[in-house]
């Protein structure tokens, strides 16, 4: 008799028992940190946190959500778009492109904003001028955004059960 290996060599083992939203939930962290290791490290010092920064490592996290995200999600969960609830924009072709460009312009000043927000209260605590508690890194900020990523989908999810879909 076969075993289950031999019947299905990539539907089991290791990584085959880790549920699908930690499987996501690292690959989503792991772009999020690498786009601000290229993007955020790569660039000028004032430039980091201007309006172009924040559009451009959002227009670049929304292409990766769309061309490489998506697919590899969808081929994880084996869900079609219209109905997967772990894709930040759930439309596929040139408008899902733009609403997924747009979606990680407004996650990526979600993630600036709260940088901004922690060390402006810490400086008020403090009492110092320019104190910085929390410096900008791909670790923490890939976790920023992935919390305002999942903030998104549930509110997409409540909207979605309200209209009755």
């Amino acid at each position: 008799m076969m075993k289950d290996k031999e019947l299905k060599p990539y539907g089991s083992g290791f990584f085959y028992r880790i549920p699908v939203g930690i499987k996501v939930g690292f690959f989503k962290w792991w772009i999020a940190g690498a786009v601000y290791f290229f993007l955020g490290f790569g660039s000028a010092p004032e430039l980091q946190g201007s309006p172009v920064h924040i559009f451009s490592m959002g227009a670049v996290l929304g292409l990766l959500n769309s061309y490489v995200v998506a697919p590899v999600v969808r081929d994880m969960t084996r869900i079609n778009p219209p109905e997967n609830p772990w894709l930040t924009v759930r439309r596929r072709g040139p408008l899902g492109t733009l609403m997924n460009i747009l979606a990680g312009v407004m996650l990526v000043g979600l993630v600036v904003l709260s940088y901004v927000g922690i060390n402006s209260v810490y400086t008020r605590i403090s009492g110092t001028e320019g104190a910085v508690l929390l410096q900008v890194e791909p670790i923490l900020f890939g976790l920023f955004y992935l919390t305002y990523e999942f903030l998104w989908r549930l509110l997409v999810r409540v909207l979605d059960k309200r209209r009755g879909h």
